[in-house]
């Protein structure tokens, strides 16, 4: 599988999470912490990301590659659900935070992620 075909993947099943799980009111709170430009990014300019930006041009513009283990943050305080598998490695929802995760390798440290929030950090973070 290609590197464009687990982005395409990842954001289909981020979207149908957003889409059929993930509620309006629950979208609606998270984007609207981007109103709060000190929640930010450092660097952040995207005037595009509007508030009411539509779940699909958030897929399609917001998706990023972390150099961190999908671990290291499931570890943590958040309360992962699984939405999904790509390539044989489950797809993660960080409850409350509006955070999507995928690692297609143990072994090497890139994940894919996208935040509901973006460009704004997530509420816990």
């Amino acid at each position: 599988m290609t590197e464009k075909q687990y982005r395409e993947d990842f954001g289909r099943l981020v979207l149908e999470h957003i889409q059929d799980a993930l509620g309006d009111a629950e979208w609606r709170r998270l984007r609207a912490l981007v109103a709060d430009r000190r929640r930010w990014m450092i660097g952040a300019e995207e005037p595009d990301l509007a508030l009411d930006i539509s779940p699909e041009a958030l897929v399609d513009t917001a998706i990023s590659e972390d150099a961190i283990a999908i671990g290291r943050i499931l570890e943590g305080p958040f309360r992962p659900i699984r939405i999904g598998e790509i390539g044989g490695e489950s797809v993660f929802y960080l409850d409350g935070q509006g955070v999507y995760l995928w690692m297609p390798d143990e072994d090497v440290p890139i994940t894919l992620s996208l935040w509901i929030t973006h460009p704004a950090y997530p509420p816990g973070w």
